[in-house]
């Protein structure tokens, strides 16, 4: 018989999705639909420069197609939203303290950064149900 004995903060390492969808702030919003759909992901990093300045994910097509937007020519920089929530590798305590971030701050995509400001991954509740098992709850 095998134990699972993982600690709380391999368990996060192991659950950052480190290869996130990644566009360019200019890029159309039609075309970065077609990525995530052909990636089958739920959202998109927005890099400038490798800079980190935006996240788009499927809440926000939610959105467009509830307001109807016209979205032929638009850049998906001018239609993201500058607030976001990031997590320094540094900075991560363990995958509880992840998992309350998470549901405090009602997002379900959390970039984690290099102490550079660089993007090193994306955590997910979906990332993070993968790497959990019962017994870590215990």
């Amino acid at each position: 018989m095998t134990f699972h004995n993982s600690t709380s903060a391999e368990l996060l390492e192991k659950a950052i999705d480190r290869q996130p969808i990644t566009v360019h702030p200019d890029s159309l919003v039609i075309d970065v639909l077609l990525i995530m759909s052909q990636n089958r992901a739920s959202y998109s990093l927005i890099l400038d420069e490798k800079k980190l300045i935006g996240i788009f994910t499927e809440r926000d097509v939610v959105k467009i197609t509830a307001n109807q937007i016209n979205l032929a020519g638009v850049k998906i920089a001018q239609i993201i939203s500058a607030q976001l929530i990031t997590l320094l590798i540094t900075e991560k305590d363990d995958i509880f303290s992840v998992l309350s971030l998470l549901r405090s701050a009602r997002i379900r995509h959390l970039p984690i950064l290099d102490p550079y400001g660089g993007v090193i991954g994306v955590i997910t509740p979906e990332s993070l149900r993968k790497v959990l098992q019962p017994t870590d709850l215990l």
